[in-house]
């Protein structure tokens, strides 16, 4: 029997869909500012239901890893040179995250509920991707604005890494399905994702594409489709650069990666801002600044000799910088408490995915979905983005944004249902 649609269930991908889609961003943008009061409403209704009703369920809808990095991501809020900012990354962004993870994990019960939430995860990349297209006037600038309504996937250092994350994933989606008009779409949404990713003119993001296209040939079981997509995926990057940059500008800028290094440009920039991390991280090695105070914490605390490039120019540049990096990001806001959280999170993700891939519940899977889906496929999918999210991470900001906790949620929902499927063979499907 198929899992009936109650509130809790409703209210759960309702929020999925506001995470994904941001409806109530673009709705503001066109005047609607109410909208934006919708989601902490029903962000409130699910956390009501999730406190009266997750007791009752196992333990493994907590997520423990991901509570101990929101937990000690709040330790350290009080001690933030910004406590506003703190709050709201820690209290109303990576919070609301976690409890609509763990609101998943107890209201989603039917494997074709999870296949809707995964469908919905794929579209989010095609609607991104044609949103992108949509403003295509400005292509070929370095200051086009794919979403221009968007508070951060109107800047491409946003975009990008959204488009390579949606690569590996399509991919892997377009093997999973068993219908063809699932495929085409998964199909139709990787050629989009590149199409974003050299319209993005971001260097990080072209270097990471490439890197993902590899690991998706290295780790498809099959290696003869992986190829053609590769193929593919070249011959679309070729065409979108040639459109897009006709004079070879793309190429151009690729090349600046070995001239200009760590010693001028962006790349300097970004390590300057690395080396000043690394500083910040010795005054608090524990549990770090908080959550987006590294900027504030060290324009307040570096003095003026220590400064690097254009900070030592003009320490105001300081104030409220990010650091570029999720993973440095983590040692120097949430320190080394917060590394080890962040490290059990993925070490979780990984042994649930690996899993995912075992006999006994690909079999329970495909018992339970008459084979509509392929689990062993769409656990590499989501392994692919996770490798996507983990590159991009080293040249751009993402933590407080839901790729990483949509992808852990997911996995985990896949894994416990798959689980529980392979211990009651008849249960709901």
């Amino acid at each position: 029997m198929e899992q009936r649609w109650t509130i809790a269930l409703i209210l759960t991908v309702a929020l999925w869909v506001i995470v994904l889609f941001d409806p109530d961003i673009w709705l503001a943008s066109k005047g609607a500012t109410l909208a934006r009061r919708i989601p902490p409403l029903l962000y409130l209704a699910l956390v009501t239901l999730v406190v009266i009703q997750a007791p009752r369920s196992r333990r493994g809808v907590w997520m423990l890893p991901l509570l101990a990095f929101v937990v000690n991501a709040s330790l350290t809020v009080p001690f933030a040179e910004n406590t506003g900012m703190a709050r709201a990354y820690v209290w109303k962004t990576l919070l609301l995250y976690y409890f609509l993870a763990v609101g998943s994990l107890a209201f989603v019960k039917s494997p074709n509920k999870i296949r809707l939430l995964l469908l919905l995860f794929l579209l989010q990349f095609l609607y991104w991707g044609a949103q992108g297209m949509a403003s295509e006037a400005a292509m070929g600038h370095t200051t086009w604005q794919p979403i221009p309504w968007h508070p951060s996937l109107g800047n491409t250092d946003a975009f990008a890494p959204l488009m390579v994350i949606g690569m590996g994933f399509s991919y892997y989606y377009g093997l999973a399905a068993r219908s063809p008009a699932r495929r085409r779409i998964a199909f139709l949404t990787g050629v989009i994702c590149l199409i974003g990713v050299v319209a993005a003119f971001t260097r990080g993001a072209s270097v990471a594409a490439a890197a993902v296209g590899v690991y998706v040939c290295l780790r498809s079981p099959r290696k003869g489709k992986a190829f053609l997509w590769l193929a593919v995926a070249t011959v679309a990057v070729w065409i979108a650069t040639s459109i897009i940059y006709p004079e070879g500008e793309f190429w151009t800028r690729l090349s600046t990666i070995t001239s200009e290094g760590t010693h001028a440009g962006t790349g300097e920039d970004r390590w300057n801002l690395w080396k000043l991390g690394w500083r910040v991280f010795t005054d608090r090695p524990w549990f770090g600044v908080g959550a987006g105070n590294f900027g504030t914490y060290a324009f307040e605390h570096i003095s003026s000799d220590e400064l690097l490039g254009r900070y030592a120019h003009n320490r105001w540049f300081l104030y409220g910088r990010v650091l570029h990096s999720v993973h440095v990001e983590v040692l120097v806001e949430f320190g080394i408490v917060g590394v080890a959280c962040y490290l059990w999170m993925l070490v979780d993700f990984w042994k649930r995915n690996v899993a995912l891939r075992s006999p006994r519940l690909t079999a329970a899977w495909a018992r339970a979905t008459d084979g509509r889906i392929d689990l062993s496929a769409v656990s590499l999918g989501l392994e692919a983005a996770m490798v996507a999210f983990l590159i991009t991470g080293c040249f751009y900001d993402q933590l407080f944004v839901h790729w990483l906790y949509s992808l852990l949620t997911l996995n985990a929902l896949l894994h416990a249902t798959a689980t529980r499927m392979a211990a009651t063979p008849q249960a709901t499907a």
